[in-house]
């Protein structure tokens, strides 16, 4: 497969984004249920109006509105969802962290590992 110019595979960039993609999954476990909604309602804004993630934009530059994330590298290890999919999911996701933290925080009362 050819290579598009000014993307590279497994740059520092995708590295940043699995860091910051594990802490975000995480995230209901590590820090407030508060702090959880913030992070999530930036996500949707994100989502909303910058049709999509600046760490994908700015590792796939115009290949990122055909391609994301997960859709490419999934891709890559044989795993085809379709791009609608994972918007779909992507969409979900922030809703679902925050039902998590809030199950896991106020009605199981837990505390946050970090804060």
């Amino acid at each position: 497969m050819e290579k598009k110019q000014g993307h590279k595979d497994y740059g520092y960039l995708f590295y940043v984004h699995v860091i910051l993609i594990v802490l975000y999954y995480l995230s209901p476990f590590l820090v407030n249920w508060t702090v959880v909604i913030v992070i999530a309602a930036l996500m949707i804004l994100q989502n909303i109006f910058i049709k999509g993630c600046v760490l994908t934009i700015a590792e796939f530059k115009e290949e990122s509105q055909k391609t994301g994330f997960f859709h490419h590298y999934l891709k890559k290890i044989g795993i085809h969802l379709s791009r609608t999919t994972i918007e779909v999911i992507s969409y979900i996701l922030p809703f679902a962290l925050i039902g998590t933290a809030i199950l896991w925080q106020i009605v199981f009362q837990h505390k946050p590992l970090l804060f």
